[in-house]
């Protein structure tokens, strides 16, 4: 699609050239019965000169090419429309180059949002208590958490102070929907406080995208999906149930990095040999669900009572979190292979499924990160 781009982007500068030929008596050109001053000339030599530009900026991928397209194209349109009897063809490859110009704009401004999160995010670590394997909070916890500890390879390690995840996502946005979108995630933890921001990229038909942010920060969730970087389709913060949900999801995924599990911010129950209820709180929100492991002690599921939706008049319903497959990462044993799913009426919907790529365990956020 970027090819077909850049096509559109040098053909419709070489036609631009056209009316600096026209105004300097440079050829003849059929088709062309407008006359054409010097000054005008000049004008449609400028726009030319910009599209060339843009596209050279987008091949070399400078992140800023979109400002010299919207440039490019307001100066193209005004010519157009001077000289609309020769040239109002010309506004199809400008619609084109301002819709791509603006998804890409949207983009550059989304990210920058994402980074100055990070950025906030990396304060965190600021704060951070080191500590050390505490063996008495290891033999309060429930039999199933302790051996389920000793087998990923975590008892007696240094505590984990936060994690940078790559995922590969396939999601589908409705129950009926028959394709998978497929995407690719990134997503960042901290243990102390309990913390993430996760950014997605979603691969739709044609040029069309979807991005999309979750976080929990300061016991505080949202969510944040855009349509091409620019519109919104979901926008929820503030909220009480997107604070639980998020804070449930944090514990679900505390499989990545074990040793959170010692964490004071969470009290277990135990259910039986294979599984417990633990209940996290963090800054007055609380959430909590049942993890459930198999006869070697991989942890096999992770389900909780959670909400969907955020609206007053939404329920907690089964949500679930299933391992496809374990996979050792840096000395840990963890689920590299997962589906999360929602039980409606009785009946389970997959909407989700990842696949860990690489997992790195960090203490601060380094630079590298924030790109």
């Amino acid at each position: 699609m970027r090819y077909i781009f850049l096509i559109i982007v040098f053909i419709h500068a070489i036609i631009h050239l056209f009316g600096f030929i026209q105004a300097f008596d440079l050829g003849e050109l059929e088709g062309l019965n407008m006359a054409i001053g010097r000054n005008g000339g000049l004008l449609w030599l400028s726009a030319s000169m910009l599209l060339l530009v843009m596209g050279l900026l987008n091949i070399l991928k400078v992140n800023w090419w979109w400002i010299i397209a919207i440039v490019s194209v307001i100066l193209s349109q005004v010519l157009i429309v001077m000289y609309w009897a020769d040239a109002k063809y010309g506004t199809v490859p400008n619609i084109i180059i301002l819709l791509i110009a603006c998804t890409y704009a949207g983009g550059y401004f989304f990210h920058n949002k994402i980074k100055k999160e990070k950025l906030a995010l990396r304060s965190h670590f600021n704060t951070l208590n080191e500590i050390q394997w505490d063996d008495k909070s290891y033999e309060s916890l429930p039999i199933s958490i302790k051996k389920w500890l000793s087998h990923s390879g975590v008892k007696g390690r240094k505590p984990i102070l936060g994690a940078h995840v790559k995922q590969e996502v396939s999601l589908k946005m409705k129950p009926d929907q028959k394709e998978w979108i497929k995407g690719r995630a990134k997503q960042i933890f901290t243990t102390s406080p309990p913390s993430f921001i996760w950014t997605v990229n979603l691969k739709m038909k044609l040029f069309f995208k979807i991005v999309g942010r979750d976080r929990f920060i300061n016991g505080q969730g949202s969510m944040l999906i855009k349509l091409l970087s620019l519109i919104s389709i979901v926008n929820v913060k503030d909220n009480p149930r997107i604070n639980e949900a998020a804070l449930q999801r944090y514990l679900s995924e505390m499989v990545l990095f074990p040793t959170a599990m010692l964490s004071d911010n969470i009290s277990w129950s135990p259910v039986d040999d294979y599984s417990a209820d633990a209940t996290i709180e963090v800054n007055g929100t609380s959430g909590k669900g049942t993890f459930y492991f198999d006869e070697a002690y991989n942890f096999e599921r992770f389900e909780a009572m959670r909400f969907k939706d955020v609206d007053e008049s939404a329920e907690r319903i089964p949500w679930i979190v299933s391992a496809l497959d374990h996979k050792e990462i840096n000395g840990i044993i963890v689920p590299v292979n997962y589906k999360v799913e929602w039980e409606i009426d009785g009946q389970k919907w997959k909407w989700l499924e990842m696949q860990i790529s690489d997992i790195q365990y960090i203490d601060h956020i380094p630079e590298e990160v924030l790109k």
